[in-house]
């Protein structure tokens, strides 16, 4: 799998900005090893072992990264890991969709199953909620201003070459 360059912005006060910087260089590394290293072990990537990983994870949720955010559809398909999935769903009506433009032929039942599969992706949510906080309309808007920016993102990265 190939490795992606990251360019982030970090807001950290300037002592502990020094004393990172010296502990890193005191122990012959850097400050991109160790964020990547955490960032892998926190999603039990390739790495470093379980050990390390479920470390990382305990340091996450004992810093309550996350706690009090409002329930969302689109907090949803991540934490469930639905997001894939659904990005796929997407392609394919957008993809059917463009071959009607094309050519004229109406992929009707195409569209009616998989606008079915994407709206059980919503209801699967809402069963989960006592009272869904966003209507199904909101709801993949969000999906959709976020899937943009996530796009952006990741276009903005660089490939750096083959590490596994």
């Amino acid at each position: 799998m190939e490795n992606c360059k990251v360019n982030l912005t970090l807001e950290l006060p300037e002592e502990d900005l020094k004393d990172i910087l010296f502990k890193v260089a005191a122990d012959d590394t850097t400050l991109s090893e160790l964020l990547g290293g955490f960032i892998s072990d926190l999603v039990c990537g390739a790495r470093h072992g379980s050990d390390e990983c479920d470390r990382a994870i305990a340091y996450y949720d004992r810093c309550s990264y996350g706690l009090g955010q409002d329930d969302s559809f689109l907090r949803f398909l991540l934490k469930s890991g639905y997001m894939d999935e659904y990005f796929e769903l997407l392609d394919d009506i957008k993809t059917y969709q463009g071959w009607e433009l094309q050519d004229g032929e109406v992929y009707g039942k195409e569209l009616a199953a998989a606008a079915e599969e994407k709206a059980s992706y919503y209801e699967e949510w809402a069963e989960s909620c006592k009272v869904p906080p966003q209507s199904i309309e909101e709801a993949y808007q969000q999906v959709e201003e976020w899937r943009e920016g996530y796009e952006t993102f990741m276009k903005s990265c660089k490939k750096v070459g083959d590490k596994a």
